[in-house]
């Protein structure tokens, strides 16, 4: 979401009703408590806080809008403590009282007491000052059973071992080979406000059986980093930085990188920058620099080569997928140990669905001669395919959607031909190509197709004379 901007989270029409739930998880299953109603009118100003005491049950906040803006709320919930700008994630709920609409956050961390604010507005993309808002303290009492999340105080740290006659060792410090040493552990310290942590340790081929410990000793040489979890909760976890353990011959030493890679996010694979990999070595002997691209796993393009101490590999990923390189050095056909760069993980971003048009609610008189087309159009951020699906319902109905009305059996394109008085929408679905689990759907706003309206007035006479 761009600074200062309300993420486009629902629209609603009139007779909809709107409000806030939240907060959150607990050890048990959840039981619902409402809270004090409050109520609210767009566009005033409020900076009162409600603290919560959180019981290890959701607590739902509700919000009620005037009448003048029912038909159409925006609504936002942004962490104030770490002040992210991307909202939080968070489920809805239909309630039966008209301009209610109950909602539980899902994204909030409620390991300890913090506060959230929830803005609402009747305006797209509205400035976040231009919103009425409202501030939640949630309170954690002291014995509150939690699912905290790890906080990792130290990373695990690489490091380079030299050998002169084996990669089996002895293994030296230095690459004159005088100071022998043993392989130390890589070691993890972490913290947990409430519950037990978990560890699990990982390499780029995947996990490492068995190696559930802060600590975890290499036997060969690679890329490692550890996942840290709340045993009682798996997906409250911390992942560690890397650390790149190198087994180097000291005449023939492992290449060191220089300039390395890293995740990234796009709406669209095409758009992705290419990834570039600087790697150099310090050896007193001329040799050759090999570079092979991975993706997924396995193998993609070329080997690279280059005569000298340095090398600059690049790739452009054409799919979207986890990539690395490995160099390595070869001296008189003597191969050196090889190095890997950090995991990429090139992803797709979250799907954002546009209304192009209609962009408000359009009133038409029904042509009883030919009908009516009716035309919608939507613009998806990433590569996906749309599906359409039209739907009718009778009278003006503001209040429809696509749980009310009724599907149109073989309205499935972006445009239809209304034939009868009575409201009518489009429901459209996309679906990432790169990825057929993502979708998201969106319902155009309505048609309101009208019969004409007589034009005149004043009483008709009948003169009998």
């Amino acid at each position: 979401m761009k600074k200062g901007k309300l993420k486009k989270f629902l629209s609603l029409f009139s007779g909809l009703v709107i409000g806030f739930a939240a907060l959150l998880v607990s050890c048990v299953e959840p039981q619902v408590t409402p809270s004090a109603e409050f109520s609210y009118t767009l566009g005033s100003a409020t900076a009162d806080v409600t603290e919560i005491e959180y019981k290890n049950e959701d607590v739902v906040l509700q919000l009620y809008t005037s009448e003048a803006f029912y038909n159409k709320i925006y609504v936002s919930a942004i962490d104030n403590e770490t002040t992210k700008e991307e909202d939080l994630d968070f489920e809805q709920t239909w309630n039966n009282k008209r301009n209610r609409l109950d909602v539980t956050l899902t994204g909030a961390d409620y390991s300890k007491t913090c506060e959230y604010t929830i803005y609402a507005s009747d305006k797209e993309d509205a400035n976040l000052k231009d919103c009425i808002s409202k501030t939640f303290k949630i309170v954690v009492g002291g014995s509150t059973i939690l699912y905290s999340t790890p906080e990792i105080k130290t990373q695990p740290s690489g490091a380079t071992y030299y050998y002169n006659a084996s990669d089996s060792g002895p293994y030296y410090s230095d690459k004159e080979c005088k100071n022998l040493v043993t392989i130390a552990p890589l070691t993890v310290v972490a913290t947990i406000e409430s519950g037990e942590m978990i560890y699990q340790w990982y390499n780029t081929t995947g996990l490492i059986s068995g190696e559930t410990s802060s600590s975890y000793t290499p036997t060969a040489a690679g890329t490692y980093y550890v996942v840290v979890s709340n045993k009682d909760h798996p997906d409250s976890k911390v992942t560690s930085s890397t650390a790149t353990i190198v087994f180097s011959n000291a005449n023939n030493p492992t290449p060191t990188i220089t300039t390395d890679i890293a995740s990234a996010s796009y709406d669209k694979i095409a758009s992705a920058e290419p990834l570039t990999v600087v790697a150099t070595v310090d050896s007193t002997k001329a040799g050759v620099l090999h570079a092979q691209w991975y993706k997924n796993g396995v193998a993609t393009g070329s080997e690279v080569t280059f005569t000298g101490k340095s090398i600059t590999t690049t790739l452009t990923p054409s799919e979207f997928g986890s990539y690395y390189v490995e160099i390595w050095n070869v001296i008189d056909g003597e191969e050196s140990q090889k190095i890997t760069s950090t995991i990429a993980v090139i992803s797709e971003n979250a799907i954002t669905l546009t209304r192009d048009a209609p962009t408000t609610n359009v009133e038409i008189t029904l042509d009883e001669d030919n009908g009516n087309e009716l035309v919608v159009s939507f613009t998806c951020n990433i590569d996906a395919t749309l599906k359409y699906q039209w739907y009718f319902a009778e009278g003006e109905s503001e209040e429809s959607n696509s749980d009310t009305a009724t599907p149109l059996d073989g309205a499935t394109s972006s445009t239809y031909k209304a034939t009868a008085v009575g409201t009518y929408f489009c429901k459209v679905t996309a679906t990432s190509v790169a990825d057929t689990n993502k979708t998201k759907s969106i319902e155009s706003y309505h048609f309101y197709v009208t019969k004409q309206k007589l034009e005149g007035s004043g009483n008709i006479g009948i003169d009998f004379n």
